[in-house]
């Protein structure tokens, strides 16, 4: 019986530490979520200052997660611009693609027509540089 209660006790103990635990993390994402939602519609509008012609959203799924970017497209269907807005590839290695080298070989580039012998794939990042060449080529038409 004595064992039961310590159990009991135990249990309600670490049930109260869950629930405050649980209200602090709700807690700090109603306090943040603003925030992070503005946070991202500025670095948007940061990333379309840098993009000329025609603006399109792309979404990639890379290794790691998902990419998403600013592609920016002139009427010949050559790429102007493209800007990285978030990703979750792995940092050192697919995170390369933020890299201004990496980007810059998507310019002047007819979208439609791309493969991956028109650019140089990240080493070690093969599928971070496939899925976003890959994105652009099919979203952008």
């Amino acid at each position: 019986m004595k064992d039961l209660k310590e159990m009991l006790k135990l249990g309600f103990i670490l049930m109260l530490i869950c629930f405050v635990s649980a209200l602090i993390l709700a807690g700090t994402y109603k306090i943040t979520s603003p925030k992070i939602a503005q946070q991202k519609i500025n670095l948007e509008k940061e990333a379309l200052k840098n993009i000329t012609g025609h603006v399109l959203k792309v979404r990639a799924k890379g290794y790691s997660g998902n990419i998403d970017m600013l592609v920016g497209v002139d009427e010949n269907g050559a790429i102007t611009a493209v800007e990285i807005l978030s990703h979750q590839e792995t940092p050192g290695l697919g995170a390369h693609i933020l890299d201004k080298w990496f980007l810059g070989q998507f310019v002047g580039k007819i979208a439609s027509r791309l493969n991956m012998s028109d650019i140089q794939a990240i080493s070690g990042a093969t599928i971070s540089s496939k899925a976003v060449m890959e994105a652009i080529k099919n979203e952008v038409k």
